[in-house]
């Protein structure tokens, strides 16, 4: 990571308001060998350039744009904004609002993306069931703590203890996430099938919810 943040900070140098990492590296909730870094830069001005080239590059907005885009990606920004970890600048994060409406209307859009998609996997080959449940478990974290938002709830950092609070909020067997997480850590992805239409019956219960 020291490599990509040192890039960053060269080649953008005085531009740069706010760089994040985000994600499991972040909440130190990472395994290695499977989770990315993920980074989230801010600048003053964007300008193209193909002379950076990065294996983890950062999302980047300039100032302008990021105050503007807070009803666009508010499960992100909300995201970054609580579990995230500044590496350089200000912390520009901390000045933005998240309104729950337009929380609440992502979280309702990215549900029904997720389950609609879901149903068409669960009808192709099995040996793609694996590598879409897991990026759809991966990828619900930061949509899953929004709802814990809205609900007023505690907001752990880390996955499974996402899911735990939700499995509480919701009255779902937590030991299906349980088996799920520890799948994954044991670096055996391709076994997740077996959990494929449980996590559907999830997904499905807690969409309903924002139908």
């Amino acid at each position: 990571m020291e490599n990509e943040v040192k890039q960053i900070l060269d080649f953008y140098k005085n531009n740069i308001i706010s760089l994040y990492l985000y994600g499991s590296y972040a909440v130190n909730d990472q395994i290695e060998g499977i989770s990315d870094y993920n980074f989230f830069l801010v600048l003053k001005n964007y300008h193209f350039s193909k002379e950076l080239s990065l294996k983890f590059p950062p999302f980047i907005f300039t100032r302008d744009e990021l105050f503007s885009s807070i009803d666009t990606f508010p499960i992100e920004l909300l995201d970054i904004k609580e579990r995230g970890l500044l590496l350089f600048g200000e912390n520009i994060l901390s000045d933005i609002e998240i309104n729950e409406s337009d929380l609440r209307d992502q979280i309702e859009r990215e549900l029904k993306e997720k389950l609609v998609n879901f149903r068409r996997i669960l009808n192709t080959y099995d040996k793609h069931i694996p590598n879409f449940l897991f990026r759809t478990y991966k990828s619900l974290t930061p949509i899953l703590r929004a709802i814990l938002y809205l609900n007023k709830l505690d907001r752990p950092k880390k996955r499974i203890y996402i899911y735990y609070q939700i499995s509480k909020h919701f009255d779902l067997d937590y030991h299906l996430f349980l088996k799920i997480e520890e799948t994954i850590r044991n670096y055996s992805i391709e076994n997740l099938n077996e959990f494929a239409f449980q996590f559907y019956e999830f997904l499905e219960k807690i969409s309903k919810k924002y139908w």
